[in-house]
């Protein structure tokens, strides 16, 4: 019989449990058929571990089982991270089964991420409570929207949010270095043996590198002599897509793998690379290099909001934020140039 609901509070911060007795996202709902009045935090049925509403240290006893909701996230670059945390914590207990709930509606290519792990259950919801009357449960529903994920470096909010120590987890472990146990597809035929790999794309507009400023980039390291690999077309003699490439995950590892150097935006191609110690430039669009990057040796940041009128955004909410955005690019092209007028990008990042 489904439980029966007391007044329903804002659907935010928590996993969710339909009249059914269904467990859902908040990230779900916009793909359900459902009424949101018919839903309910889960923390009013049933106690759960959530460091959004109190902090935690995690006690299991020997051996245990982990329970985890909305682990670790809908987006490529928050599931790298957070996936390093497991396979740390992995090697730490490995009496300790971890099973993981996610999203039916997650983006295949982040879905993909998951299946090169082995050792990790992953179960996607629904699901009833009473799949989790046998171990220790943890809730990560709407992680992106607590106050501690724009505090902490995104490696310990996980830490932090499983109940673990972030001081406990070695630096080099927080690198993303799980990656290179993964198999990846031989190079093709023809690849230049050095070459740097641009990628201008991200998940948000707001953190898009212009086609412009992407092809400005191409032009001056091919002028310095440099291999350039990248996705998306670009008017530029000597760049080379190989998009039609890299059509899957294990693909995308594989360039990166293969790159000297890699130009990225605050996407996913970040974190690959620093999971195969490639150098990287990153640039980031308001939100703080250190909360991403910091434990990346081989990762040079360059904040482009000078004037932190975007700071703190993941997304843009309104079309001036990506007109501010794209003033931030340029201004950072135009400094360039006045600083160094032959060749800039290249003499200053790639020599």
């Amino acid at each position: 019989m489904p439980p029966s609901f007391p007044i329903r509070p804002p659907l935010t911060g928590e996993t969710l449990v339909h009249a059914s007795g269904e467990l859902w996202l908040p990230y779900d709902l916009a793909f359900l058929d459902r009424n949101p009045a018919d839903f309910v935090p889960l923390s009013q049925l049933r106690p759960v571990l959530n460091a959004h509403h109190a902090p935690f240290r995690l006690d299991i006893p020997a051996p245990g089982t982990l329970h985890l909701l909305n682990g670790m996230g809908v987006a490529l670059g928050d599931s790298v991270i957070g996936l390093s945390v497991l396979d740390w914590l992995h090697r730490e207990r490995p009496d300790l089964a971890l099973h993981m709930y996610r999203s039916p509606h997650t983006p295949a290519y982040v879905e993909a991420l998951y299946a090169l792990v082995p050792w990790l259950a992953t179960h996607y919801l629904p699901r009833t409570l009473a799949d989790f009357d046998h171990g220790v449960l943890i809730d990560l529903a709407d992680f992106m929207y607590r106050p501690a994920f724009d505090r902490l470096p995104m490696i310990d909010f996980f830490l932090d949010s499983l109940g673990l120590d972030p001081a406990r987890m070695p630096p080099v472990d927080k690198a993303n270095r799980w990656l290179r146990q993964v198999m990846l597809p031989t190079l093709p035929e023809g690849w230049p043996r050095d070459y740097l790999l641009l990628c201008p794309d991200a998940s948000s507009p707001l953190r898009r590198m212009p086609a412009n400023i992407a092809a400005d980039i191409a032009r001056e390291l091919i002028a310095c002599g440099h291999a350039v690999l990248g996705f998306g077309a670009l008017p530029v003699p000597g760049y080379r897509d190989i998009s039609a490439w890299a059509v899957d995950l294990r693909h995308l590892l594989a360039a990166l793998a293969g790159a000297t150097g890699v130009i990225a935006t605050d996407s996913a191609p970040i974190h690959l690379a620093a999971g195969f110690d490639r150098p990287c430039l990153a640039f980031f669009m308001g939100i703080d290099p250190a909360l991403r990057v910091r434990d990346y040796p081989h990762c040079q940041p360059v904040q482009l909001d000078h004037q932190a009128r975007l700071a703190g955004l993941h997304h843009a909410d309104t079309a001036w934020q990506l007109e501010e955005a794209a003033a931030c690019w340029a201004a950072w092209r135009d400094a360039l140039s006045v600083a160094m007028p032959a060749n800039t990008f290249a003499q200053k990042y790639f020599t």
